[in-house]
């Protein structure tokens, strides 16, 4: 019910209880921001060695890629040597090449894991890719170590020139 109150001369102001006073109408907007899925990798400058001229093995340095990911589920992540090591002249002159891998460090909540750390191509069982892989199970941002060796067999005779091979990374979501 209304209140009367008396101003001066008795004109009468009508007043409303304040439950009818707090009465408002109220609007709202939300601001959000959407993150889309992510997977990253990156690969370091390409490598050149000099052959020492030995029988060993021809070992690059190690190599630090780095790979992350935002996906709660995690990710593969497959290094693949796509041939053995091939002379860039005479496609006919190639030994083995050789692959490992390993977690140099970790950011974030994912545990990472290396269930494949090495492989080989083997030129004499007609094998000429060679697969390692890591992988992660939440979100997170990895570095890791990558060997290449250049695998010296008792075949193999080393002719002047450049011999090579590429290693491919490919994310996939488990």
């Amino acid at each position: 019910m209304p209140l009367m109150v008396c101003l001066g001369n008795c004109a009468y102001l009508w007043l409303a209880r304040s439950e009818f006073a707090s009465a408002a109408e109220t609007a709202y907007q939300t601001f959000s921001v959407n993150v889309r899925s992510e997977t990253f990798v990156e690969a370091p400058e390409n490598v050149v060695m000099i052959h020492d001229q030995s029988e060993s093995n021809q070992v690059f340095p190690t190599q630090t890629w780095t790979v992350r990911g935002n996906l709660t589920t995690g990710m593969v992540v497959d290094f693949v040597l796509e041939a053995p090591f091939i002379h860039a002249l005479d496609s006919s002159s190639k030994t083995d090449a050789r692959l490992n891998a390993s977690v140099r460090s970790t950011q974030g909540s994912a545990n990472w894991t290396v269930p494949i750390s090495q492989d080989q191509t083997d030129i004499n069982q007609n094998v000429n890719s060679a697969n390692v892989r890591v992988q992660s199970d939440a979100v997170g941002m990895a570095e890791i170590d990558l060997n290449v060796e250049l695998v010296e067999t008792s075949q193999f005779v080393a002719l002047p020139g450049n011999y090579e091979t590429t290693v491919l990374a490919t994310i996939s979501i488990p």
